[in-house]
């Protein structure tokens, strides 16, 4: 799969290993990064993960085939700031209550 111009592909397994176990900080909150997959269909890319914090979610990202964790960081922050106008963000569920302390808050 060719990248363009000014992109560069990110292999899935790079994707998980840059994202998996890391810490997204957004706002004063800590959020881990748990990932389940990372898939390439076409000119899709969509990465199965969890983020945990004082809540817990599950969600489906949806990016272009071969984007990298930049990317993706950048589509989790848009939903947690705003989760009813991220399009890139698919969620599949939340939990609240003692996700935060599995993730040492």
């Amino acid at each position: 799969m060719a990248a363009g111009p000014h992109r560069t592909y990110v292999p899935p397994r790079d994707l998980w290993r840059a994202l998996d176990g890391h810490f997204l900080r957004l706002s004063g909150r800590r959020w881990r990064v748990e990932v389940y997959g990372v898939c390439d269909d076409g000119e899709r890319r969509w990465i199965q993960l969890s983020l945990s914090g004082r809540t817990r979610h599950m969600l489906t990202l949806r990016l272009t085939a071969g984007d990298g964790a930049p990317r993706a960081a950048l589509a989790l922050a848009s939903w947690l700031a705003h989760p009813t106008e991220a399009t890139d963000v698919l969620s599949t569920g939340s939990v609240a209550g003692t996700a935060g302390r599995a993730a040492g808050q």
